[in-house]
């Protein structure tokens, strides 16, 4: 199951969504470092793949071609923003 990053809601992705694809629930970009499979904090630039550019912004959109979004068995479903109440 594919999720987003920022409220972990479950969205219906392929494996490489767009660059302008958004999440349904919350509206964060999908195609960014904190969804990718290859993302790891104790990687050099928090990345696996040796071969990928150094991105700065790991929550928003951007153009890597090695991006493949991760799968999650999480089952929080989309947080609540209090703004909204």
């Amino acid at each position: 199951m594919k999720r987003c990053f920022s409220c972990k809601g479950a969205v219906d992705a392929g494996a490489r969504p767009g660059r302008a694809e958004s999440c349904p629930f919350c509206g964060r970009d999908l195609r960014v470092c904190l969804n990718c499979s290859f993302y790891d904090l104790k990687a050099a630039n928090e990345c696996r793949e040796t071969a990928a550019d150094k991105v700065i912004d790991k929550d928003r959109a951007n153009f890597c071609e090695f991006f493949s979004f991760k799968e999650t068995e999480a089952v929080e479903g989309p947080k609540e923003d209090p703004m909204e109440r």
